[in-house]
């Protein structure tokens, strides 16, 4: 296992980052959307506030059952806003356009071909996904994930594991 160093600085900038935007991969599944609320949501639980913002015309996936519509925006965010980026291996494969923004890049993500792009590189390949990886920021948070945010990590965990076959 990895020096717990990323970890904690990616906890860090979630305690103490008053408003926040979170990335997804382009065409962006289950593991990326379920990381993607489980984080918001832990924003929320320490006094932040995270939105999901995608460029527009991009087409999510149904699932109603743990994101709130409320939460996602189009376009990028205001420069000199905290931007985590869950589940891309690039910031070029982002589900949005971030040419001419500027601010803090934290990187989470499970692939072993990640850039190790950002400030902060929160990789873990041995993570089974990138919603398992929100969970040990929580867990470094001392914090529990709301019912939503539970149910989204589960189902990331869910979804990257081919529902624990693999």
């Amino acid at each position: 296992m990895p020096d717990d160093g990323d970890i904690q600085a990616a906890a860090t900038l979630v305690r103490t980052t008053a408003r926040a935007a979170v990335a997804v991969h382009e065409d962006p599944d289950l593991d990326a959307l379920g990381a993607a609320v489980g984080l918001i949501d832990l924003l929320d639980l320490c006094g932040g506030h995270g939105v999901l913002r995608v460029r527009p015309g991009t087409e999510l996936p149904r699932c109603d059952w743990f994101l709130d519509v409320a939460t996602v925006q189009h376009g990028p965010p205001a420069s000199g806003e905290t931007l985590f980026v869950v589940d891309s291996g690039s910031l070029e494969r982002t589900a949005l356009d971030l040419q001419g923004w500027v601010g803090t890049v934290v990187n989470i993500d499970h692939h072993p071909d990640n850039e190790r792009f950002g400030d902060v590189a929160l990789v873990r390949p041995a993570a089974s996904s990138a919603a398992e990886i929100v969970c040990q920021i929580a867990e470094a948070l001392g914090r529990v994930p709301t019912p939503r945010g539970a149910t989204a990590l589960y189902t990331g965990i869910l979804f990257d594991t081919g529902h624990f076959r693999h």
